[in-house]
């Protein structure tokens, strides 16, 4: 059998202009409200053909690479409530507390005024 002659790839050369998805993340640098349409307007006039579907994919790349990097620095998120033994179900049941008390404040104002009581209770024990 003979032997397949290796060739090696050249990189491609540099781009004169921007690919379209660098295109989209420059526009929405200098334009960081703009809507899918508005992007896709601003480089048509630019040559640039695009869709409102592209600009979100881009977008949400974006926002994928961003928390990533806020999880890269502040840890990973789930480490803490593991380390403390607690699971998705006592997260939930917290944020149920939250909310029907009417803020974290509050929440805690209720387990505290609940730790008192349960020491009262152990204490006419």
């Amino acid at each position: 059998m003979a032997k397949k002659k290796l060739t090696s790839r050249k990189a491609a050369p540099a781009a004169a202009t921007p690919s379209k998805a660098e295109a989209v993340r420059e526009h929405l640098r200098t334009n960081p409200g703009a809507s899918n349409e508005e992007v896709v307007t601003a480089l048509k006039k630019q040559g640039i053909t695009i869709t409102p579907n592209y600009v979100s994919v881009v977008k949400s790349q974006a926002r994928e690479r961003e928390r990533k990097k806020q999880a890269a620095q502040t840890g990973s998120s789930g480490q803490v409530a593991a380390a403390a033994g607690i699971g998705l179900q006592q997260i939930k049941l917290a944020a149920n507390l939250i909310r029907a008390c009417g803020g974290v404040k509050e929440a805690r104002m209720a387990i505290d005024a609940a730790e008192d009581v349960a020491r009262a209770l152990e204490g006419a024990r």
